[in-house]
């Protein structure tokens, strides 16, 4: 018998928690590693196509830029002075405006880190993932991020007409380190912001939310956390010490 001839009865039931443990780490749905790397092949180029949202085409483009290097989504010229001059624009043309130029960095995206993207979008947030990602993960956490928004507006006290950023705040989901490493440095957050596994570029009311995970229940609690830094940058402007 060797070693486990001197287990007791609690031993063995401490061991056989353990062995337990082991098994539901990795078969449990909430718990499982993420599945291997996709390059952008037809086949999954076709699964993600379908699922980026397309913006509405009689939108003005010309109301957000996307910069190349830092990889950046800004207000554009135009947007900037119709809030200047005190002009009203249409939140969902805001909205849709952005999701252009947003739509084009997930895109960009795609190429320079070679991976099939899928994205989701509901009223405050664009997802995008690897296309080898389940589309009930994007679905889960849009929910999730929904109901986060709300209760730190609530807890920020945020009256229900004022935004907390333009249109939608972008979130990155990625599930390689080395590729979240990249997509820091594409974005100019540089290393260090990205070290504790997620991080948030909030510039001119254009808030994305870079998010690493090894597994499919590691998303929910950085990510809190992220969207509730953007929000208290975005109440408190640049009085806001950025360290925070």
């Amino acid at each position: 018998m060797g070693i486990f001839e001197n287990f007791d009865q609690t031993t063995w039931i401490l061991f056989g928690l353990l062995i337990a443990a082991v098994i539901a780490y990795y078969f449990w749905p909430e718990s499982t590693k993420a599945q291997a790397e996709v390059r952008p092949d037809e086949d999954t180029r076709k699964k993600a196509r379908a699922l980026i949202a397309v913006a509405a085409d009689d939108v003005d483009k010309s109301l957000f830029d996307l910069s190349h290097l830092p990889l950046r989504v800004k207000a554009g010229a135009k947007l900037k002075s119709a809030i200047e001059s005190g002009e009203k624009l249409d939140p969902q043309e805001v909205r849709e405006a952005l999701w252009v130029q947003q739509r084009a960095m997930i895109t960009r995206l795609e190429s320079e880190i070679d991976y099939a993207q899928q994205a989701d979008v509901s009223e405050n947030f664009g997802i995008a993932a690897p296309a080898n990602q389940p589309a009930s993960l994007l679905e889960k956490t849009l929910k999730e991020l929904e109901e986060t928004e709300k209760k730190i507006r609530s807890l920020l006290k945020v009256p229900a007409d004022r935004q907390l950023w333009y249109g939608r705040a972008l979130v990155l989901m990625m599930s390689n380190r080395r590729l979240f490493d990249h997509v820091a440095w594409l974005t100019g957050a540089g290393l260090a912001a990205s070290a504790p596994g997620a991080f948030v570029v909030s510039e001119d009311d254009i808030v994305m939310i870079s998010i690493y995970a090894t597994r499919l229940g590691g998303f929910s609690r950085p990510l809190t956390l992220q969207v509730a830094r953007a929000a208290i940058l975005g109440v408190g402007g640049p009085a806001t010490p950025k360290w925070l």
